[in-house]
This record gives C-alpha cells, sequence and structure tokens, in this order.
C-alpha cells in the first residue's frame, strides 16, 4: 500500500515564512529537534533510518502528573524530497505500537514552506480519537518552534546520505 493511500488519523499544516532548505535543515534533525521536548539518544546515527530517540515531556498531557515519554525510531528519509517519517516503538502515554507520523515540506511562492504533518495510530487503538487532541497540540508547538528556528538558521549546509 502506497503512503498516499494510508487512512491517516490526522493533519496537521503550517506556511512557515522561511526557504525550504532551512525548514528541512531544522526539522530532519531527528535527534535534535523539537527543543521543546527531552530528546535522548538510543541507537544509530542522526538522520539515518532505524535511529531511535526516546522523547520525554511530551505536550498535551492527558490528565496525568507522571512524566509521558516515548521511544521513536526513524524509518523514512529521503532528503531530495524533504520527507521523513518515523513509529513509536514503546510508550507510556497510552499509545499502542505502530503509531506512525509522516513529515514533508514543500516549497511556496515567496520564499515560504508549506510543511505537512500526518498522524495515524495503529488499528488496533481502542478510542484513538482522545489521542487526536494530544498529537494536534504536540504538533502545533513543534511548528511555532520550527517557524522561529528556520527563521535565526544559517544557510542549510549540503548533506550526504
Amino acid at each position: 500500500m502506497a503512503e498516499s493511500d494510508v487512512p491517516w488519523n490526522g493533519v496537521v499544516k503550517k506556511t512557515v515564512s522561511s526557504p525550504l532548505d532551512k525548514v528541512w535543515d531544522v526539522e530532519s534533525e531527528f535527534l535534535d529537534f523539537p527543543n521543546l521536548l527531552t530528546l535522548e539518544p538510543v541507537e544509530r546515527e542522526n538522520r539515518v533510518l532505524g535511529c531511535t530517540k526516546k522523547v520525554t515531556d511530551l505536550p498535551g498531557r492527558m490528565g496525568t502528573d507522571a512524566d509521558q515519554w516515548a521511544k521513536q525510531k526513524l524509518v523514512v528519509i529521503n532528503p531530495s524530497e524533504h520527507v521523513f517519517s518515523y513509529e513509536s516503538l514503546e510508550n507510556n502515554t497510552g499509545v499502542d505500537l505502530g503509531y506512525y507520523s509522516a513529515f514533508q515540506a514543500k516549497q511556496e511562492e515567496d520564499g515560504k514552506t508549506l510543511v505537512r504533518w500526518a498522524f495515524r495510530f495503529s488499528p488496533s487503538q481502542a478510542g484513538c480519537d482522545r489521542f487526536v487532541p494530544f498529537v494536534v497540540t504536540g504538533t502545533n508547538l513543534y511548528g511555532q518552534e520550527l517557524e522561529k528556528l528556520a527563521a535565526t538558521a544559517s544557510p542549510a549546509s549540503v548533506l550526504v546520505f
């Protein structure tokens, strides 16, 4: 099944007032973005398939005082298409294994970039609708930070994969 045929639970879109190369340079830093969270490398190098991180201090917490965390694994990265995807491995958020998110950036007019985050839950996820606001809240915060970081980023470096 092609990724475009995958039934998504939601998509968050944002236009960032920075050129595509700066947006990609910030967003594709799997081990370093977003800075709003605590990120801990677990396995492999940044921007390499299989790279895994542990994310804590997740935004949009679901009415709990406990720190929420998730391990996320980079499963797709295509710098020429400005696309990457990751899946959640284990977590304490109540989200079943199989949660998947895809990021895509496309150049718009006037040096702006359209950023698209799509997400889906495992087909076995009971009551996934209750998690959608949690994901949308986090994604909107990431979009705000991406806007700020891309605006102040130095010209993107050439990355060889």
